[in-house]
């Protein structure tokens, strides 16, 4: 197996582990709320504790999809996704830094700064996306699908706008980035390399 095959596959892995692992997170949410409310158990805290796992290995995985993903469109004939993997490892990298960092008030300066570079970096990624799916004579039910996920992560935005709680990363942006990165990681599993260089 070739260098760039292998970094196909782990990608494509990573972005598989990030997809089960948010599916873990709501799931656990869910349950726990379910069986609480039926059973008056206090199991919330506890199920808190699981839930907050596996969503910091949910964003710590699509830290390093997107890094890998970035890594592998530079190595390769898709070029013409280097600028949209850019940002879209940015953005992830300033989730992952404001996650695992104090956040302090989500009010500061600091806090709404990041959280406003790492809004605009995922828009501006998931817009590139969309721009070369039209340009490059994809199916359009990728391009429509980039819209989608576009309006779940904006209506994400807006909804924590209007409630003044900045908190994001929240249930919708979640949705929309386990969407694009199941798409990307099917996206990329089956469309072959065409051109290999020299990692």
């Amino acid at each position: 197996m070739s260098n760039l095959k292998l970094l196909k596959y782990l990608t494509v892995a990573c972005g598989f582990i990030a997809t089960i692992l948010f599916i873990s997170t709501v799931f656990t949410d869910y349950f726990a709320s379910t069986l609480a409310s039926k059973l008056s158990l206090n199991v919330l805290g506890e199920s808190n504790i699981v839930a907050n796992f596996f969503n910091h290995l949910f964003i710590f995985f699509t830290v390093v999809f997107s890094g890998l993903l970035y890594y592998y469109c530079k190595k390769t004939d898709k070029s013409e996704f280097k600028e949209a993997t850019f940002f879209y490892f940015i953005a992830f990298l300033i989730l992952f830094l404001r996650t695992f960092l104090p956040s302090g008030d989500v009010h500061s300066f600091t806090y709404l700064l990041a959280a406003g570079i790492q809004i605009l970096a995922t828009l501006m990624a998931l817009f590139f996306f969309l721009i070369v799916f039209l340009n490059r004579r994809y199916p359009f039910l990728f391009a429509a699908l980039m819209m989608v996920d576009i309006l779940i992560y904006m209506g994400s935005v807006l909804y924590s706008v209007l409630l003044t709680d900045f908190s994001l990363p929240n249930l919708g942006s979640n949705i929309a980035a386990s969407i694009n990165i199941t798409f990307f990681s099917l996206f990329f599993l089956t469309t072959p390399i065409k051109k290999e260089k020299t990692i």
